[in-house]
């Protein structure tokens, strides 16, 4: 044991003055188990990562990042849903009230254009009349484009408003047409 007034390396005494250790007689002992909570929240989460991931599931941490995956450019264009009433006001129409297979506005505007007027139609009607459902007055259905500039958004808190352009109009018993 090294003097206690000791204050220099070389006035402790060396390692290899020391008698060698001897190894331990035996096979190595096995390491640590991980527990069974660990375990399993482990495989939970990787289960729910998998599930998240085959599905599309934007469930965050899960996600299948497709916030950063995109190229982002600056004139956003996107599509927006209203009904309106016998008075012409007009009510958004809350797509994540409806059913999963529904409620993608964006994947339905896709290939819209190339339906039928009367398939067309029939779209509007299903979405009318899941809005009359929540208790909201429907007369028809209008389909706007939207756009939003970035470039106006840079070093403001909260992004400028979209421009809307109507596009079409359906559901109000004049079968679907574009505007």
């Amino acid at each position: 044991m090294p003097d206690a007034r000791s204050t220099t390396p070389l006035e402790a005494p060396a390692q290899r003055d020391q008698p060698p250790q001897e190894p331990p007689s035996g096979p190595p002992s096995p390491p640590e188990r991980v527990g069974p909570f660990t375990r399993g929240f482990v495989a939970v989460y990787l289960i729910a990562f998998l599930i998240c991931g085959v599905f599309a599931i934007e469930a965050w941490p899960l996600t299948g990042w497709r916030l950063f995956s995109h190229p982002r450019r600056a004139d956003l264009y996107g599509w927006r849903a209203f009904t309106f009433d016998s008075r012409g006001h007009q009510t958004k129409i809350d797509f994540a009230r409806f059913p999963r297979a529904d409620r993608h506005l964006p994947l339905i505007m896709q290939t819209y254009g190339r339906l039928s007027p009367r398939r067309k139609d029939a779209v509007c009607q299903a979405w009318a009349n899941r809005v009359r459902s929540f208790g909201i007055d429907v007369a028809g259905v209008r389909i706007y484009r939207s756009h939003v500039n970035l470039r106006r958004h840079r070093y403001h808190r909260h992004a400028p408003p979209a421009r809307l352009t109507l596009f079409y109009v359906c559901a109000d018993g004049k079968g679907a047409r574009r505007v």
